[in-house]
């Protein structure tokens, strides 16, 4: 394991991101940490998010566009997206990690998870059942 010093830039990055309660992505934090230290550079906080990441101290979870986000605590979420209308609705449980961790994988630790499940909203089931 690489041993990294706890620069002030590093501290601040850790911060930013574990006080936050969602996702934030790199150009997120950046704007962040440059409120209270303007003149660090994007470079700095790009490579101090890789490294925090390789050290279990921050998680990577891979966005719905692509990009990389960053959370600083467990992070386990579930979205219902409608076929038909579009529409994405946030599924809130609080039993979803704990199903994660025991049922889906067993004793390994999982920090962040995504579940996405797809089909018909209830507007768009009675509209088709109306038809």
């Amino acid at each position: 394991m690489i041993t990294l010093r706890h620069t002030s830039q590093r501290q601040r990055i850790l911060f930013a991101v574990k006080a936050e309660k969602g996702l934030l992505t790199a150009r997120q934090v950046l704007a962040v940490v440059r409120k209270v230290m303007p003149r660090i550079g994007a470079a700095t906080v790009y490579r101090n998010l890789d490294s925090l990441c390789s050290r279990g101290e921050l998680f990577m979870v891979d966005g719905d566009d692509g990009r990389r986000q960053y959370v600083g605590h467990a992070y386990h979420e579930a979205l219902f997206r409608c076929q038909r209308c579009k529409n994405v609705r946030r599924l809130n449980s609080k039993t979803l990690d704990d199903y994660v961790q025991r049922k889906m994988f067993g004793p390994q630790t999982i920090m962040t998870s995504r579940l996405t499940a797809s089909g018909l909203c209830t507007a768009c089931t009675k509209r088709l059942k109306r038809l």
